[in-house]
């Protein structure tokens, strides 16, 4: 029955479920209640073994497997909207072989359109494309939604201070140094191999085309000043904004909207 959702996690798989199944979304939620009561039951009255904590073993297993998944799906997302930054921003299609150079350029231009104000009604149509396609969650704009700027400021500074000279430490080894660095707004990292990075990379490379072209169609009847100031890649990202004490990443678009009439103000817009 599960079968098509966009999205595994309740706030998005609970609708779907509902509007298959044609009942409501309090229904389910009581059902799924039921059965995790049930379950609940069953681990704490379970006396096959007394030296061990059932209920522990059991949270920490699914807890576990949580995680691993819904890691694997935003690293995913992360290197979806890095690929679609660069080229929306570059104007290039063939995106090379990853690397520490090239992850950190593509995370430069990531952090320009998920932070400057001119791309502020683009982030908006991109989530639009998101909730048509069902809101997959390796999908770019997912990423986009993850992350807390502040780390991929931070990752960029810090490859530009200390990683553009290797030393005795591998590619692969800065790669997964970098990843690491990355913070999601729930305040977990990514962390794990860079293999699976690496492996995400090649996953998004046989669909650059397909971004390539949405990302084109996005920016086609985009305001001119956004347009011009986006796609320009000499311009520094304008981020004074995310710095506001009553800024978080829920009413992140509220201040990026304040910030843009402050920025074409400023450039006499």
């Amino acid at each position: 029955m599960s079968e098509g959702s966009p999205d595994l996690r309740p706030r998005a798989h609970i609708p779907f479920l509902a509007n298959k199944l044609g009942v409501s979304e309090d229904a389910l939620y009581l059902w799924c209640l039921r059965i995790a009561t049930d379950r609940f039951w069953t681990v704490i009255n379970d006396e096959s073994d007394l030296s061990v904590n059932r209920l522990q073993v059991e949270v920490r297993y699914w807890t576990t497997r949580q995680r691993i998944r819904f890691k694997a799906d935003v690293t995913q997302a992360l290197v979806n909207g890095m690929a679609f930054a660069w080229m929306l921003r570059t104007g290039g299609e063939d995106l090379p072989e990853l690397n520490p150079a090239i992850l950190s350029e593509c995370l430069d231009h990531f952090y320009f359109l998920g932070v400057d104000p001119s791309g502020a009604n683009l982030m908006a149509r991109m989530k639009e494309e998101w909730e048509k396609a069902g809101r997959p969650t390796t999908h770019y704009y997912q990423g986009f939604r993850e992350v807390r700027w502040e780390s991929v400021k931070k990752t960029v500074a810090y490859y530009l201070q200390t990683g553009r000279d290797l030393g005795d430490t591998t590619a692969v080894e800065v790669i997964k140094d970098l990843m690491e660095r990355l913070v999601m707004r729930d305040g977990f990292k990514i962390g794990g191999s860079a293999n699976y990075v690496i492996e995400n990379w090649e996953n998004m490379r046989h669909a650059m085309e397909e971004l390539s072209l949405e990302g084109k169609n996005l920016i086609a009847d985009m305001d001119e000043w956004d347009r011009a100031r986006l796609l320009n890649t000499e311009k520094s990202c304008y981020d004074s904004w995310i710095h506001d004490k009553q800024y978080s990443p829920d009413n992140a678009e509220k201040f990026r909207e304040k910030a843009r009439t402050a920025l074409q103000k400023t450039e006499g817009v």
